[in-house]
């Protein structure tokens, strides 16, 4: 991909102390966690090509070895499985049914302390963590992820989206595996920085109108792996600079590779302006809800 770099992240010198070990329960200490995300704000803020940062080794191993042991096998009924010309993949739904280890994990990820750290990070005020989304992800072998921008608006929370943060638990991930956390450029013509999901790497990003992201190029790991990661997501009550344009819902970009297997009205979708493809979905869905059953 010309013109992209791999990002090999921070390595936490400076983040001792910020995760504190409690009967082998991880806590964030609140003052060290802040002083942690002052020093990381400038990086934050000027990484290109947009804002995001990437944290090596935050967590305490034994924490997210407890997460792996335990994390769901694909059997389990708590998974929504994607499997179209966008995306094959698997989201866990909900936390009930997940192991007491991830679900502390999450949980932590959700705190106040963890909210004040990306709001001193990302310079956003009014942060709120969205319990409704996130949890686990993986993907299979020759899965992906198109290439896309997320919603603007979170109807169910009826909140701005602000930040995504991806937590990712993959032991001896092999670069040639794939599965690159791949930024793109504000058009979504080019990928700029490529990210390798490896174990107890964590990305944030702020999530806007032109942060196209992605891992569009299927997995070639080994049959009975997958690109593991846990996922949190944050929206914001306040209407942030970098988002002009009201979304319900992700727009795509458009993939030549797998094109021929795109109905012609969503490849004409995924191609237009995103406030024009949001406009005519809106009016879809209206007259569908206009329209007797």
């Amino acid at each position: 991909m010309q013109g992209s770099e791999t990002h090999h992240g921070f390595q936490g010198l400076s983040s001792r102390g910020v995760v504190q070990l409690v009967d082998g329960r991880m806590y964030f200490d609140a003052d060290t966690l802040l002083a942690y995300a002052h020093e990381l704000r400038a990086a934050y803020l000027q990484a290109t090509p947009y804002p995001h940062i990437v944290i090596d080794n935050l967590f305490p191993e034994s924490v997210l070895i407890d997460v792996v042991r335990d994390f769901p096998s694909v059997s389990e009924g708590i998974w929504k499985h994607f499997n179209d010309p966008r995306h094959v993949k698997r989201l866990s739904q909900g936390d009930a049914g997940l192991a007491p280890s991830i679900r502390h994990v999450l949980a932590q990820l959700r705190t106040s302390e963890f909210i004040s750290f990306l709001e001193v990070l990302s310079g956003m005020e009014g942060l709120v963590s969205d319990p409704h989304t996130g949890g686990c992800h993986e993907t299979p072998p020759g899965g992906y992820l198109d290439v896309h921008v997320d919603a603007s608006w979170n109807e169910r929370l009826a909140l701005y989206t602000g930040i995504n943060v991806f937590l990712y638990l993959n032991r001896d991930w092999a670069d040639e595996y794939g599965g690159h956390l791949e930024l793109w450029d504000e058009r979504g013509e080019e990928c700029r920085t490529r990210i390798l999901p490896v174990f107890n790497r964590m990305v944030i990003f702020t999530s806007g109108e032109k942060t196209y992201h992605g891992h569009p190029s299927p997995l070639s790991c080994p049959a009975g792996l997958g690109r593991k990661s846990l996922a949190a997501n944050f929206c914001v009550s306040r209407h942030p600079e970098h988002q002009t344009q009201f979304r319900r819902s992700a727009i795509y970009r458009a993939n030549p590779e797998r094109s021929r297997r795109v109905s012609i009205g969503l490849l004409a979708e995924m191609w237009m302006a995103p406030i024009v493809a949001e406009t005519l979905r809106r009016a879809r869905s209206k007259l569908r809800r206009s329209t007797p059953a």
